[in-house]
């Protein structure tokens, strides 16, 4: 699963995890693709000018949220209701100048 944001938002994603729409949102829900951001597709469900691309482990993620705050919308997309904990990420993708360069967690 992955979410995208932008490079100032990496430090507070890495210390408290994702929040629905960052600090300043009124969101209820962090929004995740099951596509690879590699693959053909994947600029349709997401905004072209970001360039972090936050994986999250599903096996991770379903052991540290309450049961029911992970859904499925019709087009695919996954929400997690409320906080997702830094320890549900699995690494972080940074895409700078065309090219794309790996930090694991």
């Amino acid at each position: 699963l992955w979410n995208v944001t932008r490079e100032d938002n990496v430090e507070g994603i890495l210390s408290d995890g994702l929040l629905p729409g960052g600090w300043k949102s009124s969101k209820n829900a962090v929004y995740l693709s099951s596509l690879s951001p590699w693959v053909d597709g994947f600029k349709g469900v997401t905004r072209e000018y970001l360039s972090v691309f936050v994986r999250v482990d599903p096996v991770r993620l379903m052991s540290c949220v309450s049961p029911g705050t992970v859904m499925q919308t019709a087009n695919g997309t996954i929400l997690v209701r409320g906080n997702m904990p830094a320890r549900a990420l699995a690494c972080i993708a940074v895409r700078r100048g065309g090219a794309s360069t790996l930090q694991v967690l």
